[in-house]
């Protein structure tokens, strides 16, 4: 190990010990959105032995003020951005090992993309997803770091299977379509990306120093000035159908989108896994922008955005026009109705 990380180093806590144990470590970061790049970023830099990074999605113009791993040419050439991403970091690193794959973490690759890594990193833009991480983590054991962040606030845990409760604990109701809002819709501020991607590497690196992190739940809302850390140490809840149960519908398929390409229309339809929960169209138009809303009623929203027609019903259901792709019509789904 170089002197590269002297300075971490010296930080008690870690001390040469610790940074040995990070330099042998392995983490895969599961996104590379906001908080997903500047986490792969924070994670590098403090010297992770090896570092995958996920992600689906193209670099976009709009990404630039929040994500620091992308330039202007990127956006320009439509490069992926985990493929932009480790690019990056191994022009500012190249003592770690940095992959970058452009995928659509589903059922059927999680396992091929996640195994083998010591921590999974969060940088999700929707809960389905989130909810397939969280149950690879539990079925295969290994720890992962929640994050989220929306306008000036943001939250994030540490998910250690068997230990602290699970994202399943805390949620036992999936959202339903479009009841939360997207940074696409709501907005977000760089400074609330930074601060709590901050956070949930720090979690990382206990995780890997110690063997486990802190069980501290932290929330705040920067523009506000309010922070909340709550100690969250305790069981995994008695009944949880996941982390107690051992029941894995995500993972195992039974419960995601259905996607399918309508024939002759350069259509897709989306019909979310959420069963049985409306969608306040209102509520949902209101975020797009009456300037985007075409066609407004009890039933449907129809919107055009970004060159797309999107027509959501209540039930979420979802016929993106203008697409083709079925990974760019959920990344249109997650960017403008969300869950």
């Amino acid at each position: 190990m170089t002197d590269s990380y002297a300075r971490q180093s010296l930080f008690q806590p870690i001390g040469p010990g610790g940074q040995e144990k990070i330099s042998c470590a392995s983490a895969v970061v599961t996104g590379c959105g906001a908080v997903g790049s500047a986490a792969a970023e924070i994670l590098a830099r403090s010297g992770i032995g090896r570092l995958k990074i996920i992600d689906r999605d193209i670099v976009r113009l709009s990404h630039l003020p929040g994500q620091s791993l992308f330039t202007e040419k990127d956006a320009r050439d439509a490069i992926p951005r985990a493929s932009a991403a480790a690019r990056t970091i191994s022009q500012f690193n190249s003592e770690i090992c940095v992959e970058g794959l452009a995928a659509d973490i589903n059922c059927n690759n999680i396992e091929d993309l996640c195994d083998g890594f010591d921590v999974l990193v969060d940088g999700l833009d929707n809960f389905e997803t989130k909810f397939l991480v969280n149950e690879f983590s539990v079925a295969s054991d290994v720890p992962w770091v929640y994050a989220s962040v929306l306008g000036s606030s943001g939250t994030s845990r540490v998910v250690d299977p068997g230990k602290t409760p699970c994202l399943k604990c805390l949620f036992p109701d999936d959202p339903a379509p479009g009841s939360r809002g997207t940074p696409e819709t709501c907005g977000i501020i760089n400074p609330a990306i930074h601060a709590i991607a901050s956070f949930q590497v720090t979690q990382v690196l206990r995780l890997i120093v110690n063997g486990e992190a802190s069980q501290e739940v932290l929330s705040f809302d920067l523009w506000s000035g309010n922070w909340m850390s709550e100690n969250s140490a305790g069981e995994p809840v008695a009944d949880c159908p996941c982390c107690r149960n051992r029941d894995f519908p995500y993972l195992e398929g039974r419960l995601s989108d259905r996607i399918t390409s309508l024939c002759g229309a350069d259509s897709v339809q989306i019909v979310p896994a959420v069963k049985g929960k409306l969608v306040n169209l209102k509520e949902l138009g209101d975020r797009l922008g009456k300037k985007n809303i075409s066609r407004y009623n009890d039933y449907l929203l129809q919107a055009h955005i970004d060159g797309c027609e999107l027509t959501v019903f209540s039930n979420g259901r979802a016929i993106i026009k203008g697409v083709k792709d079925h990974v760019e019509a959920r990344i249109l789904y997650s960017r403008f109705i969300g869950n």
